[in-house]
């Protein structure tokens, strides 16, 4: 087999599998953060403060886990209230800025609010 042809081959097999390897990675990762609700749920609340914590020992974990509990839905209230209020504010600013703007700023300031919108939805 001539050489070339070899090294091609063993760099698109090592090419693919880092291509496989990096996908299971991404899928676990992000089907872990997905099933522990992230920061939106009372749960995904005290489990990140539990990791960042790393209580001792069970009793002192279920003292932290009750002060959690109880502070947990009002964070997550004020959370998405604020996030409505950015939302509001972002929508005024929009309504201003469209008469003022050519065609080529308003594609630009639409596809700039589109990934926003989307990289919202993912973190629901």
């Amino acid at each position: 087999m001539n050489p070339r042809l070899r090294s091609a081959i063993l760099l698109l097999t090592i090419l693919c599998i880092g291509m496989v390897l990096g996908a299971l990675i991404r899928s676990s990762v992000g089907g872990h953060r997905m099933s522990r609700g992230g920061m939106r749920t009372d749960e995904g609340f005290i489990a990140s403060y539990e990791r960042a914590i790393q209580p001792n020992n069970e009793e002192q974990a279920a003292k932290i886990r009750q002060v959690l509990a109880e502070t947990a839905p009002e964070v997550i209230s004020l959370v998405r209230t604020n996030q409505a209020k950015v939302r509001e504010h972002l929508d005024e600013m929009r309504a201003e800025l469209e008469p003022l703007l050519d065609e080529d700023q308003k594609a630009r300031l639409e596809q700039r609010f589109n990934r926003r919108r989307h990289r919202g939805s993912e973190q629901r």
